[in-house]
């Protein structure tokens, strides 16, 4: 899928679901730290604290890696001036 996975919110109340797309090889987005470069930029990127992870396991994502958590970006970007 070149080099792209794929991700999820992380919601309350989903523990059947949440072991399914686990198992089908989804990531569970527990919050957006940080961001760089400039919105809709080709070279936009979002820090990402994975759910379930360490600090320490926390990336840098392109924009196209969080497409099934769009909302979350909206809101991210909607809370911190954009």
């Amino acid at each position: 899928s070149g080099g792209r996975f794929r991700c999820v919110a992380e919601t309350a109340g989903q523990a059947a679901s949440r072991m399914l797309l686990l198992q089908a090889g989804y990531y569970f987005v527990g919050a957006i730290q940080d961001r760089g470069g400039v919105i809709g930029g080709r070279n936009t990127k979002y820090f990402v604290q994975w759910a379930g992870y360490g600090v320490c396991r926390n990336t840098w994502e392109p924009i196209g890696n969080l497409e099934n958590v769009k909302d979350m970006v909206i809101n991210f970007n909607m809370s911190h001036g954009n």
